[in-house]
């Protein structure tokens, strides 16, 4: 990547790029008690449709840009997942008893998952189950179910019932991707010194991946965060501990396992993670930093790991001048040309953000010779 200079136009030529920046808005809830927020949290294949979050507390909406924002729901306690063509949705609901469960949406209504004949028992944080995730065909939903306060369960859950999925050693484990018919579920297992290590589960049967180096405390491949439709490329994150140092972010996608690196300004407390990727493995998107402070990325094996805030004013946008701060992408699109993400608008709210990258044309000069630039996006 350090041989590759990424060129960038000037404003003034940027005004024929074609990148759109649309900021999603709010969803008028006609009560001043509730303050302006919302995040564009899961698009669809073509991203054409998503859904996100309509307050800190919870909800689910859908988004497009005929519409705007429209509620689908203010019962369920968690961000909510779609599949690739926005036809089936997971989030979690609380039960009769106050615990998070996983639930499906019917189109009208939520409806619990059967976790029988699993006898989980909640933690004491009023939690039963998370979900993680639905497979691109919507058959599939994943996630966590605890067993008491000491061990929470991966799961996956179909027309043929609920499966626990367990790790490749006796520990907590988690599903949070999905493939398209759900055969393949990647998430974690936590391993002797504590932390996590990433876990593909092909068929139910647990593996190591990508590496098998899941009891070594030096390699930090903490999680998987999604999956290609063939679940054969991934991205994730680390997890930083015990060294205590920022991680990067990584992908295994075209070209194998890399790393997607760091930038210069990174402190010990930054670190990277990729939350989702396109179908061709190629592109990676997510965060870099810490916590409120982190700055949303992509990342091409060309361009090396990319400050979408750089990226706007580098494309004639002048969104980041006027006080935009792009916080995290959350998701892409499977050709990489749409990406919705949050970020702190200029009067300070967390607010959504599509990105249309259609017309966008980002070139690369390996060696820095202009001759040989080509088109990456």
């Amino acid at each position: 990547v350090a041989a590759l200079a990424l060129l960038m136009v000037t404003s003034a030529s940027a005004a024929n790029r074609g990148i759109d920046f649309i900021p999603m808005g709010f969803y008028d809830f006609n009560d001043p008690n509730i303050l302006p927020y919302s995040a564009g949290w899961q698009i669809t294949a073509d991203g054409s449709y998503m859904t996100g979050v309509p307050s800190p507390y919870g909800g689910c909406m859908s988004w497009t840009k005929e519409t705007g924002w429209e509620m689908i729901s203010l019962d369920n306690a968690s961000i909510c997942y779609i599949n690739d063509d926005g036809s089936e949705m997971s989030s979690e609901i609380y039960d009769a008893n106050g615990f998070n469960v996983t639930a499906r949406w019917d189109g009208t209504q939520w409806v619990e998952i059967d976790t029988s004949p699993y006898p989980n028992a909640p933690c004491d944080f009023n939690q039963l189950g998370n979900h993680g995730g639905i497979s691109g065909d919507g058959s599939t939903i994943g996630g966590l179910y605890w067993d008491g306060c000491s061990y929470a369960r991966g799961y996956s859950t179909d027309a043929s019932g609920f499966t626990i999925l367990e790790g490749p050693r006796d520990d907590s484990s988690r599903v949070n991707a999905l493939n398209y018919d759900g055969s393949v579920a990647a998430g974690w297992t936590r391993i002797d010194w504590g932390g996590w290590f990433s876990t593909r589960w092909t068929d139910g049967v647990a593996e190591w991946w990508p590496g098998d180096g899941g009891g070594d405390p030096n390699i930090f491949i903490g999680e998987t965060r999604a999956l290609t439709n063939d679940g054969q490329m991934a991205v994730g994150d680390p997890h930083p501990y015990p060294a205590g140092f920022a991680g990067e972010g990584w992908i295994e996608g075209a070209n194998g396992f890399q790393s997607t690196g760091a930038f210069a300004w990174g402190w010990f407390t930054d670190s990277g993670l990729n939350i989702d990727l396109t179908e061709d493995g190629t592109m990676a998107v997510g965060r870099f930093g810490f916590g409120p402070f982190s700055v949303a990325t992509i990342w091409t094996e060309a361009t090396g790991l990319i400050d979408m805030n750089q990226f706007l004013i580098d494309q004639g946008r002048t969104e980041v001048f006027e006080g935009w701060v792009l916080n995290m992408i959350t998701s892409v699109s499977h050709d990489g040309s749409v990406i919705a993400g949050y970020g702190a608008n200029p009067d300070r709210w967390t607010e959504g953000f599509v990105i249309d990258m259609s017309k966008v044309s980002v070139c690369h000069a390996p060696g820095g010779d202009t001759s040989k630039a080509r088109t990456l996006m």
